[in-house]
């Protein structure tokens, strides 16, 4: 019996048809609106280096170019540089500044230092050798997910630098 009354019941006309049809559109419309606004748009990709403001020591040394060059090349050039001269020995300390974004140090050690500061006393005579060595050991340092952030920045530094 109930059967019979749905078949029974009127059917719209053309023009509720048309309104329901308007209504559906219109919801339609909004959804699409709510959707958009949740998708993230694409983002521009800028280098995010931050420049590494260091306090040179009194002995501090002009840094080499080559120095700096092996610096960029083996980690990328978001990494502080300084040479400090050895006043009882025939060497120097290199010391590599690592940003923020890359250091592996614990919060208490930031907390204490401020700054993640590597440093290493390499002779005269072993000079750009002992530096490229040097670099190449923090690189190992750090685990494989910031070696691939250093790698994947200098890329686009040097992308963006010939742009």
């Amino acid at each position: 019996m109930e059967n019979e009354k749905i078949v029974k019941e009127k059917k719209p006309s053309k023009s509720e048809l048309a309104d329901m049809v308007g209504l559906l559109a219109a919801k339609v419309g909004e959804l699409a609106a709510r959707v958009d606004a949740l998708t993230p748009k694409p983002a521009v990709r800028t280098p995010a280096f931050k420049e590494t403001n260091v306090e040179t020591p009194a002995n501090a040394l002009p840094v080499p170019s080559d120095y700096r060059a092996i610096v960029d090349t083996v980690l990328n050039s978001a990494f502080g540089v300084e040479v400090v001269a050895c006043s009882d020995r025939p060497s120097f300390q290199f010391v590599i500044v690592v940003p923020e974004t890359y250091s592996n140090a614990s919060p208490a050690w930031r907390e204490m230092y401020r700054e993640d500061r590597r440093s290493r006393v390499i002779d005269y005579a072993i000079g750009v050798n002992g530096v490229r060595e040097y670099a190449e050991l923090v690189f190992k340092n750090f685990s494989h997910d910031t070696q691939t952030r250093i790698v994947t920045d200098r890329i686009n530094a040097k992308t963006y630098a010939n742009a």
